[in-house]
């Protein structure tokens, strides 16, 4: 079965290597292990690009787009990255809020195991006040909210408000990767008719 990544672009079929940017589609999909969006980019196979770090390193799937937009050397992928930062889609901006989140989330995951342990025997007030101290010694942010409030009653040994909340998380997240997969796909595409284009051409 052909690899649907095994694409060339179309700079290389027409011959214009100096133009092609290395890159001949998309995918974006959500890691439900990590709990993530990923987004990766396919290769054109061409022979032009066998120098480029990315075709070494490369196997059939798609690359992390990070790994195209900082590694490849083809002179057509210079083009592309441009427009991509004029457009704000610098795939190194978006890693970065992504693990941020990822390091947040594991620090408030930390801070909910250190107030598990120390609130046996302790009412709800004095689990909130253990509970923030935890966040602040993590440089979380300790004001309060659904969220914390969701925290607070899991510790205390009611579940409710954390389900309740998580049940509407997974409903924004539906639908924010429904959004984003539509903004993704436009992107690509609009990437894709630009580098058909001749530079300078009106």
């Amino acid at each position: 079965m052909p690899n649907p990544w095994d694409r060339q672009a179309g700079a290389c079929d027409d011959g214009e290597h100096d133009r092609c940017p290395h890159r001949s589609g998309s995918s974006t999909r959500f890691n439900l292990v990590q709990r993530q969006v990923e987004h990766g980019v396919g290769l054109c196979p061409c022979s032009c690009h066998s120098a480029c770090p990315v075709a070494m390193s490369a196997g059939p799937q798609p690359v992390p787009t990070t790994e195209w937009y900082e590694s490849c050397i083809c002179p057509g992928a210079e083009l592309t990255r441009r427009r991509m930062e004029e457009a704000g889609r610098d795939p190194r901006a978006i890693t970065r809020q992504a693990e941020e989140r990822r390091r947040k989330a594991m620090a408030r995951k930390e801070a909910l195991n250190a107030a598990r342990s120390r609130a046996a025997g302790k009412n709800q007030d004095e689990i909130r006040e253990i509970y923030t101290a935890e966040l602040r010694a993590r440089g979380l942010y300790a004001g309060g909210g659904p969220r914390t409030d969701a925290d607070v009653a899991w510790i205390a040994g009611n579940p409710l408000p954390m389900l309740r909340l998580e049940g509407k998380g997974l409903v924004r997240i539906g639908k924010g990767l429904r959004d984003f997969a539509r903004s993704v796909k436009q992107g690509a595409d609009d990437l894709a008719a630009s580098a058909e284009e001749q530079p300078g051409q009106e």
